[in-house]
């Protein structure tokens, strides 16, 4: 993009690809948890790596690398489309794309250059997740099936619409993952601002091939033409106008998840999980034995500044809970 997109999250948890990748997730759905000896493999090297000595600690890696372990559900099998359609229900005509804020077509109608129902088509409609998809899987409930989303309790299947959003596929497909969320000194998730309007001005008035076909489709959104004189200044008028809604939008799902999550636990659990996926993949997958090394490297020290803050946040918190477990029984 034109403007700089700077992520705050760390590069750990940006995990590109994840989930087009087949072999993992067929694997991680299909296949045996881990063994004692490779999840013992699997909590040591993580915990060594890291670098944190307190055995408190380790106590909560070995209890949260036993329950990933022990669930197949991090990843929805339904495509995009499907997981819109069982929580939101279907786009229609005159719906606005919620990252430009102009309306979706109907995939019967017929532009000069293509027919709607062309999924190449610029204009065509896609669901979008509005957290990036690792994000809503770890911290939302995706939608796995329309009969587990309808059995979800009512605050926690509204809080999971908010992740779900009918867009064009050139506003999508530019946003592509990019991170509109930040984390907070609390370990919740808060907008970034500063990647929203970026990805607004990228949109209306950049150069990408993306912004291109979303620049040449606007006429028949309502917008000017391109060989209007005035383009770029209503194109820059339009993107001002949107960047509020679409601020509001982040917020909206970040002060939401925020009220439903423990900010610091689910950091820590997301810092494992994706940790835990690569040693998956290392042992289970033909050919990921690499990715051992690569999660070890991955363990910089700004990945040790973002996670021990997070543990010494929620150990007294942890504590308190073996205390209780162990009291009980």
């Amino acid at each position: 993009m034109s403007c700089s997109l700077n992520s705050k999250i760390p590069k750990i948890l940006n995990i590109e690809g994840i989930r087009s990748d087949k072999s993992l997730i067929n694997a991680f759905s299909k296949a045996t948890p881990l063994n004692s000896t490779q999840l013992k493999q699997a909590e040591d090297d993580f915990y060594n790596s890291l670098g944190i000595n307190d055995p408190v600690f380790k106590q909560f890696l070995a209890q949260t690398f036993d329950t990933i372990n022990n669930n197949r559900n991090i990843f929805s099998t339904l495509s995009d489309t499907a997981q819109c359609k069982h929580s939101i229900g279907p786009e229609f005509f005159g719906q606005e794309c919620y990252l430009c804020g102009l309306p979706i077509l109907p995939r019967q109608s017929v532009d000069p250059a293509f027919g709607m129902n062309d999924s190449n088509h610029p204009l065509y409609p896609e669901c979008e997740h509005v957290l990036p998809y690792i994000y809503g899987a770890l911290y939302l409930n995706l939608v796995t099936s329309k009969e587990a989303f309808n059995a979800l309790p009512e605050s926690i299947k509204q809080v999971a619409k908010m992740e779900y959003k009918w867009s064009h596929r050139c506003c999508n497909q530019l946003k592509n993952q990019a991170p509109f969320v930040k984390y907070s000194n609390e370990f919740q998730f808060e907008p970034d601002y500063g990647n929203i309007q970026c990805y607004l001005q990228e949109l209306y008035l950049g150069n990408s091939a993306w912004s291109k076909h979303f620049q040449e489709s606007v006429q028949y959104l309502g917008g000017p033409r391109p060989n209007d004189p005035n383009f770029f200044s209503q194109m820059q008028a339009a993107a001002g106008t949107h960047l509020p809604n679409l601020n509001k939008t982040i917020y909206d799902i970040t002060t939401a998840v925020s009220k439903v999550t423990d900010g610091e636990k689910n950091f820590l659990r997301s810092i494992v999980i994706m940790s835990y996926l690569k040693y998956y993949k290392a042992i289970m997958v033909p050919g990921g034995v690499a990715n051992l090394s690569d999660l070890k490297s991955s363990i910089t020290d700004d990945v040790r500044n973002y996670i021990i803050p997070a543990w010494k946040k929620y150990k007294g918190t942890f504590r308190s809970i073996e205390t209780d477990t162990q009291y009980i029984n």
